[in-house]
């Protein structure tokens, strides 16, 4: 991931770039591999005109002209998160305009917790995304009665056992095929976790798990439920 901020309060600067190590710690020792924090409008355009791919950046738009940086970013990375802070006070109809596109917004007086939980949500974000793209290729088949079918590992959002059958899901549609939970468990690929007695996940579809709830809540908006005795599997993908 390559990550590139503009924060010109010294004390903000100090707040995010420790919640992003704390945050990045809990990753691959090389998730990161660019990380640059500037107070100047300019230092910040200079970067954006030298780096080769920006994934993940932060401005803070309540200065004066700094809404272009955000206009600027998305033009040169299309597929750039773009988290924006701003003050409370400040009109939506600023920053919601299809050149800008944010995928966070940190809104004045935020809190420690607010933070480290936008970060973490964006490196959740990046790292599904570049898994999903490592697993377009690889693809699961299964015997229908229209034949065989392949589909992606990365549109697989989990395996239900119901009705005698397995059903496949995904986030457009569910296909029913013989098999059991047990024998997939031993052979899908490691992103295939087992979470209850009639459901193995795809973690990296994952969005969020509600502990309070024993549900997992999948990016598609659809939750499946996890048992006690898988608790601590799951527990082990949280992130």
């Amino acid at each position: 991931m390559q990550f590139l901020g503009f924060v010109p309060q010294e004390n903000e600067v100090i707040m995010l770039q420790e919640h992003f190590v704390n945050v990045a710690a809990q990753f691959e020792d090389d998730f990161v591999s660019h990380f640059k924090l500037t107070q100047q409008q300019n230092e910040y355009l200079s970067e954006v005109g030298c780096l080769p791919n920006l994934d993940l950046c932060c401005v803070d738009i309540q200065r004066n002209r700094a809404l272009s940086l955000a206009e600027v970013s998305r033009q040169a990375f299309p597929d750039v998160l773009l988290m924006l802070m701003a003050d409370a006070d400040i009109s939506p109809m600023t920053y919601v305009k299809p050149g800008i596109m944010a995928a966070s917004l940190l809104l004045r007086p935020f809190s420690d917790r607010i933070i480290r939980a936008a970060i973490l949500d964006s490196f959740r974000h990046y790292r599904r995304k570049i898994r999903q793209l490592l697993d377009a290729n690889e693809r699961f088949v299964l015997e229908t009665k229209q034949g065989k079918q392949s589909v992606s590992y990365a549109d697989i959002e989990f395996f239900e056992a119901r009705e005698k059958k397995i059903f496949l899901s995904t986030a457009k549609s569910d296909s029913p095929f013989y098999a059991t939970l047990d024998r997939l468990a031993e052979t899908l690929p490691k992103q295939f976790v087992r979470c209850h007695k009639s459901f193995i996940v795809n973690v990296y579809n994952i969005s969020r798990i509600v502990y309070a709830e024993n549900s997992v809540c999948l990016t598609s908006g659809r939750a499946i439920p996890f048992s006690r005795s898988y608790k601590s599997a799951i527990k082990e993908v949280a992130l």
